[in-house]
């Protein structure tokens, strides 16, 4: 079929969709208007999982929700891009919420998307988005965002690239308005310029400023984003001594102009820590590595900050009061790598809740099928990743003994380690490398092993500042009430803020009928007509098709209906009732 140009089919209720690098008209307004009028009778297309997900909206009034996973380069961001557009086409009473639902996506790309090695449109960050339909019309839209990466904010890999804002601004011409000169000036992008095949700089900062005027954003607000994402280019440019002092330089005024602070407290900021007792504040000088690490963690929560206001000022200017609504999860697919590190144990821990409910749904569609043909069914058993689910998140799991460890001021990395072994000796889930065992652990998840490098977990799971930096922050947002930020004593681990978001997600998805579109990327070069088999079946594991074939397997995968089995097998029953003539006439 990726021969011949088929990028989409089915296996069951599952709709593979292969990347294929190339243009193959398949989504122009000629072919939405095919699907539009006769869905069922046509080819496999994402146009008939959108349509179906528009109608059974419309027929059961009962929420839909269409799960897009994938790995990087696989074509999930763009596939999310023409349901949108497809479900914005069915829409009856135009309006300009449709424009502003799609006008949503090139600001969502220009600060939550990145090049990385496998994509050059990769989005770094998850998103569930619910277009919200009343009387056949689309009349708002929630977007609901996920672990942003933003560790991309101060370290690329080599190859790699920061955010596209970055990059697009830099290309523009009203760059030197914030005082920003070239892109192999700046630390933070490793002082040099990567273009992207399938990327446009220009253009792109050209559609995302369009974008943030049809979404509302008013020209001040628009200047706001831009200096602190310039400031952030500066931070990273800042001189730090070896006795950990900053020196007074162009950049730190430009940090200051743009921000709109005093040199003195943003240095203040960065380079002391204050002790508050019942009589005095005490301040602490920190050392360079302390130093350094300050000014990253008010750089990237800075970042982090912004693009949450972006979430929430589109949000804001799309809400309407509708309950109904078609929901799109554009998230990270599975991943492992040589070195996995926490966000690849968030991403996986994704992924492991995801696939526990694709499990059950399609156990449940199974065991549906089975009552209604009266056909015993207690025998069959389905995969079950319950056990691994409950080592990540359960009483005494992963995430429990990460955050006591984040507790204690003395808190390590090997001390995590060293108590998760203690815990889970004997758990089948959870296995150790004999050589590294104090460094790393290794899952069975349910594609696999993935093996995790546990340095830096603690400092990224506490995901904290110093209560002076949250103060700076807390000084030069936009609007207040939408940026204030929490304090570290009231704030929770990153972890365990994301096991509650994720909780929410699958109740969400849980109340939905939903629809499962996987993405597949057919080779690691990102080029066309070139299908790596292994690669595929990597994926095909990774995205759970496999669990999905073997409840199918456990019963009675072969299904007619009675009418097509006749018409099929008639000239059988003809030949036997013959065969049984001849035979009864012969022996008389």
């Amino acid at each position: 079929r990726y021969e011949e140009d088929v990028i989409y089919t089915y296996t069951g209720k599952i709709l593979i969709s292969i990347n294929p690098f190339k243009d193959l008209n398949l989504f122009t307004d000629e072919n939405i208007n095919k699907y539009k009028n006769n869905s069922k009778n046509l080819e496999p297309h994402l146009y008939q999982i959108a349509d179906a997900a528009y109608k059974n909206l419309l027929k059961f009034n009962k929420n839909q929700t269409i799960l897009v996973s994938g790995e990087s380069g696989a074509g999930k961001t763009y596939s999310t891009r023409c349901i949108i557009k497809y479900l914005t086409n069915l829409s009856k009473n135009k309006s300009d919420i449709e424009n502003m639902v799609v006008q949503s996506n090139p600001i969502l790309e220009s600060f939550g998307n990145a090049k990385t090695l496998r994509n050059d449109n990769s989005s770094r960050f998850g998103k569930f988005i619910k277009i919200q339909i009343q009387n056949y019309s689309i009349i708002g839209c929630n977007i609901e965002t996920y672990l942003l990466e933003k560790i991309r904010l101060i370290q690329q890999e080599n190859d790699e690239r920061n955010f596209h804002i970055f990059y697009q601004l830099l290309n523009s011409k009203i760059k030197t308005k914030y005082f920003l000169k070239n892109f192999e000036d700046y630390n933070f992008l490793n002082n040099r310029y990567i273009k992207c095949c399938d990327v446009d700089d220009k253009e792109d900062f050209d559609k995302l400023m369009t974008a943030f005027e049809i979404m509302g954003f008013k020209q001040d607000i628009v200047d706001k984003i831009l200096s602190i994402v310039s400031s952030i280019l500066h931070l990273g440019n800042i001189i730090i001594t070896d006795d950990g002092n900053i020196t007074d330089t162009e950049e730190l005024l430009h940090v200051s102009n743009l921000l709109d602070i005093s040199k003195n407290i943003l240095i203040e900021s960065m380079s002391y820590r204050f002790i508050k007792t019942s009589d005095e504040i005490i301040k602490i000088k920190l050392d360079k590595e302390n130093t350094i690490k300050s000014r990253n963690s008010l750089a990237m929560k800075l970042y982090d900050n912004t693009f949450k206001f972006i979430v929430n000022f589109i949000n804001e200017n799309l809400k309407c009061g509708c309950e109904s609504f078609i929901g799109i999860l554009d998230i990270f697919g599975f991943e492992s790598f040589d070195n996995n590190f926490f966000e690849q144990f968030c991403i996986n821990y994704t992924n492991e809740s995801l696939q526990e409910q694709f499990n059950n749904y399609i156990f449940k569609l199974e065991q549906k099928e089975y009552e209604m043909e009266g056909i015993d069914w207690s025998h069959i058993t389905f995969p079950d990743n319950k056990g691994c689910l409950d080592l990540i998140e359960g009483r005494g799991g992963i995430l429990k003994i990460l955050d006591e460890e984040c507790k204690l001021s003395r808190g390590t990395d090997k001390g995590f380690t060293n108590k998760l072994f203690k815990k889970h000796e004997t758990n089948d889930y959870l296995k150790k490398n004999k050589k590294y065992a104090s460094e790393r652990f290794i899952i069975s998840h349910y594609a696999g092993n993935v093996e995790y490098n546990t340095d830096g977990f603690r400092s990224k799971n506490l995901d904290h500042v110093s209560e002076t930096i949250l103060e700076l922050l807390n000084s030069i947002y936009i609007t207040q009430s939408d940026m204030e930020v929490s304090s570290r004593i009231n704030a929770k681990s990153l972890a365990i803020q994301f096991k509650n978001q994720l909780h929410i997600l699958m109740e969400s998805i849980e109340d939905t009928s939903p629809y499962y579109i996987r993405c597949i990327k057919p080779n690691d070069k990102n080029v066309c007509e070139l299908f790596d088999r292994i690669r595929v079946n990597q994926q095909i594991k990774y995205s759970g098709v496999l669990s999905a074939i073997k409840v199918s397997r456990a019963g009675y995968p072969i299904r007619f209906l009675k009418n097509d089995f006749t018409k099929r097998y008639n000239i059988i029953k003809k030949f036997y009732l013959d065969e049984s003539l001849f035979l009864k006439e012969n022996m008389e």
